[in-house]
């Protein structure tokens, strides 16, 4: 059986990038049906402007990584992608929440364009 996301602590990492004008764009627990595993994907202006994800993920581990709250979801669980990302557009085409959201969204067993969505938990997707 699949364990639930961790979504209290994903609210807490929200309230925290918020507060340190991370504010993303896109912040939601994604469940990856290969390996039956959470993933919290978050994309940022930020994140956006250094085209290199690895920089990127440095760059959010060096700002967050030492976190309580971080260590909680555990960093191999996070996943930094660009606003562009061709997923996350797919997503856009079915949910948009405004930039200020923290909606708590689930979004379970969906096909968007022939792409199956097991199960989604959106806070904020803009």
């Amino acid at each position: 059986m699949v364990e639930e996301p961790k979504i209290e602590s994903g609210k807490t990492l929200l309230d925290l990038m918020d507060k340190q004008k991370i504010n993303p764009t896109v912040f939601l627990w994604i469940l990856v049906p290969e390996s039956d595993a959470w993933r919290l994907l978050i994309s940022s202006k930020k994140y956006d402007r250094i085209k290199n994800t690895r920089q990127n993920y440095n760059d959010f581990i060096n700002q967050f990584g030492e976190e309580k709250t971080v260590k909680d979801i555990g960093l191999s669980n996070i996943t930094i992608l660009h606003h562009d990302n061709d997923f996350l557009k797919l997503l856009r085409t079915m949910i948009k929440t405004s930039k200020q959201s923290k909606a708590g969204i689930r979004f379970k067993s969906n096909i968007i364009n022939g792409i199956f969505i097991k199960d989604a938990y959106i806070y904020r997707l803009t």
